[in-house]
């Protein structure tokens, strides 16, 4: 049997390609995997500390044998301190190839992130276990964290959408690094929920999987009416206020 792991990094404006190569043996069979980096033409992943990185593993079996509960970990004796999977992906299943058609392939979805223990400017090797029964790939890519990029000034940043049902994101960028939190009050001044941030480091908050999160019910989980409510986003000195519009 044999299999190569095309390693794809999806990042807006990041462009360029580096090539690794790793073979391993296992039981008098030889598996070949082939390690493809995309991003900002150097030859290393670059995670930048506080924020999320999706990244896509595409496994495709170039060989006669069905590959069967593929997963994906990040081995943690070998990885840099602070750098974490966010979510464990989905275990999926691979056809083997047959005859002239198509390798058979699955896209694999990965996030990852560096927490504020993580060592910056330090190279390191990320290492991903892919295993399929009772084998595994040890794929090493070389890694290095990177400072989070930094705005000059704090903001808060219109919520979207907007006017929205049932779900909003409000955006923001910090200064410095410090505890966050939203509190939503209804056209009345009424307190109706508190989103707690927790502590955000100074960056950049304005994905989805970043911004503030409201999915529109008070504090009770109880889903809000139809209608105009204000936000007060308060990080250290810093506040702001918005105003967004749920329509049911």
């Amino acid at each position: 049997m044999r299999s190569f792991l095309f390693f794809r990094h999806h990042d807006v404006g990041r462009v360029g390609r580096a090539f690794f190569w790793l073979t391993a043996r296992t039981a008098a069979v030889l598996f070949a995997v082939t390690l493809f980096v995309t991003q900002s033409n150097a030859a290393e992943l670059s995670i930048e500390r506080g924020r999320t990185l999706e990244i896509t593993l595409q496994l495709v079996n170039i060989g006669d044998t069905r590959l069967e509960r593929v997963r994906v970990d990040l081995d943690p004796v070998s990885t840099a301190r602070g750098v974490k999977m966010v979510s464990r992906p989905d275990i999926v299943e691979i056809a083997a190839k047959t005859g002239n058609r198509p390798c058979p392939f699955a896209e694999i979805p990965v996030t990852l992130t560096a927490d504020q223990y993580a060592r910056v400017n330090n190279p390191f090797l990320l290492r991903f276990v892919v295993s399929s029964g009772t084998t595994r790939w040890y794929v090493n890519t070389p890694a290095v964290i990177v400072p989070r990029a930094t705005p000059n000034v704090p903001r808060l940043s219109p919520n979207f959408p907007n006017p929205f049902n049932p779900e909003t994101w409000i955006p923001f960028q910090l200064t410095e690094g410090t505890h966050a939190l939203i509190d939503i009050y209804d056209m009345r001044g009424r307190l109706i929920r508190r989103l707690d941030l927790g502590y955000r480091e100074a960056g950049y908050y304005h994905t989805t999987g970043e911004a503030a999160y409201w999915d529109g019910r008070n504090g009770f989980g109880e889903p809000v009416s139809s209608g105009t409510y204000f936000y007060r986003f308060r990080a250290g000195s810093f506040s702001s206020t918005g105003r967004m519009t749920i329509i049911k």
